[in-house]
């Protein structure tokens, strides 16, 4: 049973904290293990926490789940996208999950194919969604040196319409798609929703959206700049106006159910901009989005949880989903 409870922050938004309720012995462990960690964030501790994953990600259940792989969405080679879907469907169209896999921008993959992970990385989120009655999708999109802003949202976009095309014959609802946006895929999911340009004529074309411990801020020094610079340009002036926090502010279109998450562990460098985005939208839209701050998870331990009988995480992203397509139902 997951606790809630509401907590204080930046202009006293409301959020939920998540605490872990683990379900054995081996999710006990790996959240142990990802405490003793603690909040440091670097290449060495995303390579443990990979680690502590893999067992689990090896004897999790994938059975009921049919896979259809790197399905074209676009003309780049990494236009690629697999779906997972129930093997018995259900009678009603299901609601689609898009998930955006992180990398700052410069890496990363859909199912982390030629690492240690044996392709079972991040593969375990399209399995956890179709073994809850849900279409999921894995996408991967074009990677800075090779891309310039806004050509990740333009991506993004891109993987959007082809779930619009083509969610029903996989058993999906076209119009019930959510996005989630992990990391640096939160960077493109939100260039995409505070973006008229990336969205097109028609505007966002999504019932929902999470932005999952998301690099949403402008790193105008630091270790990230020269990837700021590269995706952004040479004016640092853009690099502000250009990132997820800057869009938000200047866009007018149409709004989205939108989930902001953070874990426990995330990097200071992840948590404050989040915060802040969070806050931009409490007073912009004179509503807060749903928040949550996941207890006991790092940066990429929430999403590699899922399908691992773990509880602390997964039903945060079920919840959202059915609650928002039950309130858009109460509303029609």
């Amino acid at each position: 049973m997951n606790i809630r409870s509401s907590c204080a922050a930046a202009l006293a938004f409301a959020c939920l904290v998540v605490s872990p309720a683990a379900a054995s012995s081996e999710t006990d462990e790996a959240l142990a293990k990802v405490r003793a960690i603690g909040k440091v964030w670097n290449g060495e501790v995303n390579a443990k926490t990979r680690d502590i994953y893999l067992p689990l990600l090896r004897t999790a259940p994938k059975d009921g789940v049919t896979l259809t792989k790197d399905v074209a969405y676009g003309p780049d080679a990494r236009h690629r996208l697999d779906v997972f879907e129930p093997a018995a469907r259900p009678a009603r169209p299901m609601p689609v999950a898009i998930y955006v896999h992180g990398g700052g921008l410069t890496g990363g993959n859909k199912d982390s194919p030629g690492t240690p992970g044996e392709g079972l990385i991040y593969a375990n989120v399209g399995q956890y969604f179709a073994r809850h009655g849900m279409l999921g999708i894995n996408a991967t999109y074009r990677l800075v040196p090779g891309i310039k802003f806004p050509e990740g949202a333009q991506d993004i976009a891109a993987a959007v319409r082809w779930a619009r095309a083509n969610a029903a014959r996989h058993g999906g609802d076209p119009n019930a798609i959510f996005l989630i946006g992990h990391s640096a895929g939160g960077t493109h999911v939100a260039g995409y929703l505070y973006s008229a340009a990336a969205q097109g004529a028609e505007g966002p074309q999504v019932a929902g959206a999470v932005l999952l411990s998301p690099a949403v801020g402008a790193e105008t020094t630091g270790p990230r700049e020269a990837t700021a610079r590269a995706y952004y340009g040479d004016d640092p002036a853009n690099w502000i106006s250009h990132s997820p926090i800057g869009l938000y502010e200047s866009y007018s279109g149409r709004k989205v159910p939108t989930s902001v998450i953070v874990a426990e562990f995330d990097p200071t460098m992840i948590e404050a901009p989040a915060a802040e985005l969070m806050a931009k939208i409490c007073l912009k839209d004179k509503a807060c989005p749903h928040f949550v701050n996941v207890r006991g998870h790092n940066h990429i331990s929430s999403a590699l949880s899922l399908n691992t009988g773990d509880q602390t995480f997964g039903p945060i992203l079920l919840d959202f989903i059915r609650g928002t397509l039950a309130t858009r139902g109460a509303s029609q």
